[in-house]
């Protein structure tokens, strides 16, 4: 039996038989970084072994040095410009929680 770059040889009784023990026999030769190119060797993996073995970095720590990235960029900014005066903005006040208070102005 053949998987991807992997061979096996057994005896056995009957054809099932060998299959089976064929899978196994190459399934003790397979290691973890090999499980992608072995086609009947198939089990979920973790977004951590996904990510190690592509060698990019997470999705949040992406989305954590383009927010960084921006920030500089804001900084760097005029005094005067809309994303600087944005950023540095205090509203001064909390919204309440919950649902709005139904008062006699509202109908």
């Amino acid at each position: 039996m053949t998987v991807g770059r992997h061979k096996a040889k057994v005896i056995c009784k009957n054809k099932r038989d060998g299959k089976q023990r064929a899978s196994q026999s190459i399934l003790q030769v397979c290691h973890l970084s090999d499980l992608f190119f072995c086609a009947t060797l198939w089990r979920i993996l973790t977004n951590k072994e996904i990510y190690a073995s592509v060698r990019k970095p997470a999705i949040i720590e992406t989305i954590r040095l383009s927010r960084l990235h921006w920030f500089g960029h804001v900084q760097r900014m005029e005094e005067n410009r809309i994303p600087k005066r944005v950023l540095y903005m205090n509203l001064g006040t909390t919204r309440l929680r919950g649902r709005p208070r139904i008062d006699g102005k509202m109908g």
